[in-house]
């Protein structure tokens, strides 16, 4: 998995550092591309990157700012794509992700995804302002009401 950071002109500068990489390691492009930053703008890149015939899942994109308008049914039909939205999830799902987050959070570079400070409830409308601004793709909610 490779990590899409930064502002959006450093992001456009690593995606062509990217597809370097993975056209090196995959010269025919990638068999699957999995979305889950829910952030459109990465669609074109994933796409690019799949071989003829690949697999695009997202996972992210469940929100309606998620007008896929840079997809176009030429690419798909030309390259033979797969595309496959996944949502449906339990809830032991959610207490295993943040059991996971929790176990693994000194090993992963989670600082560089999700916002540095939380918000109370009684702030959500600057965690809004916070999460709209794009800086990160997660923005923390503390949602203790105690």
């Amino acid at each position: 998995p490779l990590l899409v950071e930064g502002t959006e002109a450093e992001a456009e500068q690593q995606a062509v550092e990217r597809a370097k990489q993975i056209r090196a390691w995959c010269p025919r492009g990638v068999d699957v591309v999995v979305e889950m930053s829910g952030v459109r703008s990465v669609l074109s890149e994933g796409v690019s990157l799949l071989r003829h015939g690949g697999h695009y899942a997202f996972c992210g994109m469940v929100h309606p700012d998620s007008q896929l308008s840079t997809l176009t049914g030429e690419t798909i039909i030309r390259k033979c794509l797969t595309i496959r939205g996944v949502h449906n999830y339990t809830p032991w799902n959610l207490t295993e992700a943040v059991q996971f987050l929790q176990d693994y959070r000194d090993e992963l570079p989670l600082e560089s995804v999700i916002s540095p400070s939380s918000y109370s409830l009684d702030k959500i409308d600057e965690a809004f302002q916070e999460a709209f601004s794009g800086r990160h793709c997660r923005v923390v909610v503390d949602c203790d009401i105690s």
